[in-house]
């Protein structure tokens, strides 16, 4: 078997000039809506413990060089593809809504095809969104609770900017309109209960945008976001 290779979760690891020569066929959805994709298998690899399980392992896809994801979104995918090769979360900056829902399936797809820089950088989308909208996502969190464990960088850094940027007002608006559910509802009780005990006052614009982020990362040990530790 060969060996498993740390996967980077942060941009001060770049992929080398030799990843970008052998490819692999992906096929996204299911019949009869199905759609391909070729990708360097180095460079999938290196993002990816998913497909460097599946290209050098002792996988069928190994021999084949063609990977299925029938459950996967082709739109999804072609997110994921896009920030491969450009370094960029490809997602409209709307004037009329927000574009949480689009940013939560991306890091929902990260996490299901270990992609620790992808999470990573879903989070920062995540916080810029919400920097830009100034709208915090409630009602994503059907999605966010369905698609995360309670552990999830998404589900908790929802439920701090929730915490720290609401007031009694707002909450009860919300609960009024039926976006709470009733899961994120308590985890919300105890983050404001956390911020009480550590006397924080309610979030600023200018508090979201220096938040540690690494808080809600998925780093390797003694790695940082621009510095190791």
């Amino acid at each position: 078997m060969a060996h498993k290779r740390t996967l980077p979760s942060t941009r001060d690891t770049s992929p080398t000039s030799d990843l970008y020569t052998d490819v692999v066929e992906v096929r996204v959805g299911k019949d009869p809506n199905t759609s391909s994709s070729y990708l360097h298998s180095g460079l999938v690899s290196f993002h990816s413990g998913y497909f460097q399980a599946a290209l050098n392992g002792n996988f069928a896809e190994s021999k084949s060089r063609v990977i299925e994801l029938p459950e996967e979104s082709t739109e999804v995918f072609t997110r994921f593809r896009m920030w491969l090769y450009t370094n960029k979360i490809d997602v409209p900056a709307r004037t009329d809504r927000s574009s949480y829902s689009e940013i939560i399936a991306l890091w929902s797809f990260a996490d299901r095809r270990e992609i620790p820089l992808l999470m990573n950088e879903c989070i920062n989308a995540v916080r810029d969104e919400l920097v830009r909208t100034w709208k915090v996502p409630t009602k994503y969190l059907r999605q966010i609770y369905d698609t995360t464990t309670p552990h999830a960088g998404t589900r908790r850094l929802v439920i701090q900017l929730m915490a720290g940027t609401w007031d009694a007002s707002k909450m009860e608006g919300e609960r009024e309109r039926g976006q709470m559910i009733e899961a994120a509802l308590w985890d919300i009780v105890i983050a404001v209960w956390k911020l009480k005990d550590e006397k924080c006052g309610r979030m600023l614009k200018a508090d979201v945008v220096k938040m540690d982020l690494c808080e809600y990362h998925v780093h390797e040990e003694g790695v940082r976001c621009g510095s190791q530790v």
